[in-house]
């Protein structure tokens, strides 16, 4: 380990190490700067789509030069689903996607990627309410989907892959040599370690430490990173519940600063969820986005934005009604438990 940290110290300060010039001129290096930008835009995958396509409308998508989006939600508000939403959206596009999951038992992100990839009621996964029919039906989707798609998320948690340890950076960055990925999944930075035990005893300084590693990783090895983050605060009994703001980022300012993209997320009634872009280094800032959302049964169906906003309340109808005519037992049984 101590030859592993040394090894990337040297890497990111040889320049200072052999007495190199620091710095490019601008004039002096203008053909060297249009020959990157040619090869830029001929690079197809220099920005990666979320593959949300309002999303990708408002910031463009994953840059891959260097990317720390930040995902920040409250406590059950649908994190951890909805950065497992854009890993498998990252699948559909042909990527191989690392998804790190801290807490949720590997079997049930398996049943979620399902539940997001083909609708199949998640409720019955996570209760083994299956039918011998339904369990046909079911291996016979996850079979024709596994032939569908050429991208793949490769699943990592602390207690099938790490000894019941958390991840750590010097961990991942052995595990992203060894394979070819594409896109980073990180659910959730209170999850992650660091090996400097200076830092384990002040979380706002752990997370400083694990933010800024992730950066210089994503621009490193040109992987986007997408890091789902804690809320420090709950809405209380009569607020107007809203997305999470900036200063709301539990325990560590640093997220906020060192991240390219943060966005904001939060459940309405209905259920709807909404999104806002609430940092953009680039393109996008500000940008709200509201989805009907069946966890379900892993629908997001975009009903409005900040310049359309759309009431909830007609969308809740609409959502009502399509649950009656579907199982109540199975929505009211799934609401009990979640």
């Amino acid at each position: 380990k101590a030859m592993q940290a040394m090894a990337v110290f040297c890497n990111r300060n040889a320049k200072i190490i052999f007495n190199d010039k620091l710095g490019k001129s601008y004039l002096e290096n203008h053909e060297e700067s249009l020959e990157r930008l040619q090869r830029s835009i001929d690079m197809k995958d220099k920005i990666i789509k979320t593959g949300i396509p309002e999303l990708d409308a408002a910031i463009g998508g994953y840059r891959t030069d260097k990317e720390l989006m930040a995902v920040v939600g409250r406590m059950n508000e649908g994190k951890s689903w909805f950065v497992l939403w854009l890993a498998v959206l990252g699948m559909k596009q042909g990527k191989r996607v690392f998804y790190y999951s801290g807490e949720t038992p590997r079997e049930q992100v398996e049943f979620r990627i399902s539940t997001l990839l083909f609708n199949y009621p998640n409720f019955d996964l996570i209760m083994y309410n299956l039918t011998d029919s339904d369990y046909k039906n079911y291996k016979e989707l996850v079979e024709a989907n596994a032939r569908k798609y050429t991208g793949d998320i490769t699943i990592v948690t602390p207690e099938d892959d790490l000894d019941n340890k958390k991840l750590t950076i010097e961990s991942l960055r052995g595990e992203l040599n060894k394979g070819n990925y594409d896109i980073i999944v990180i659910d959730q930075l209170s999850e992650m370690e660091t090996l400097d035990r200076a830092f384990r005893g002040n979380t706002k300084l752990k997370y400083k430490q694990i933010t800024d590693e992730l950066a210089h990783l994503s621009s490193e090895m040109h992987i986007p990173v997408v890091l789902a983050c804690q809320a420090n605060r709950e809405t209380q009994d009569g607020e107007l519940k809203d997305v999470p703001g900036l200063k709301e980022i539990a325990d560590s300012d640093d997220i906020a600063r060192v991240a390219t993209t943060v966005i904001g997320m939060c459940q309405l009634e209905g259920p709807q969820l909404k999104i806002k872009v609430t940092k953009a280094r680039f393109v996008g800032k500000d940008t709200e986005l509201y989805y009907a959302w069946d966890i379900n049964r892993g629908i997001f169906e975009f009903v409005g934005d900040s310049n359309n906003k759309v009431s909830p309340k007609p969308k809740n109808r609409q959502q009502n009604e399509r649950r009656e005519r579907q199982n109540k037992h199975e929505e009211q049984s799934y609401e009990d438990v979640f």
